[in-house]
């Protein structure tokens, strides 16, 4: 730049309109890009409200038999739709006396997230003197999928 033109703040006249035009040109590409990217959010918005609607219903369906077979040991709210993989499986009891009260607080609380109908008939097991087995309990008692 010429001195005179550094004084009054003005762009030289030998480079001429070319790098207006290209930074012109950039913001129009950019412009251009945070308009698709913009349209991208909108839809994956979309997206993600009808996969939650759907999982709601789905939801939904699922609670209101769950409620109408409800018995009387469990609540209408106990329903087990907790995905077991996240959480991971209980150890197997090594037999250990001083680590069975840890272990039984986890295993319950596992089959708890299963379902809730189970909840009863450990605490049975529990109080129970005797061996507890499948054939020895009464139609009422056995879960829903208790083998017989």
């Amino acid at each position: 730049m010429q001195t005179s033109e550094m004084e009054a703040g003005t762009m030289p006249t030998s480079q001429g309109p070319e790098p207006l035009h290209q930074v012109l040109q950039q913001l129009q590409h950019t412009n251009q890009l945070l308009t698709q990217m913009s349209d991208r959010v909108l839809t994956l918005e979309n997206e993600r409200a009808r996969r939650i609607s759907i999982a709601t219903d789905t939801v939904d369906e699922l609670r209101v038999p769950a409620i109408s077979q409800g018995s009387a040991a469990s609540p209408p709210n106990a329903i087990g739709l907790v995905d077991t993989r996240s959480l991971g499986k209980p150890e197997i009891f090594k037999g250990d006396e001083g680590s069975f009260a840890d272990w039984a607080f986890i295993f319950k609380s596992y089959v708890g997230c299963i379902a809730q109908e189970y909840i009863p008939l450990l605490e049975r097991c529990e109080q129970s003197r005797s061996p507890m087995v499948n054939r020895g309990l009464a139609p009422a008692d056995c879960p829903t999928n208790c083998i017989t």
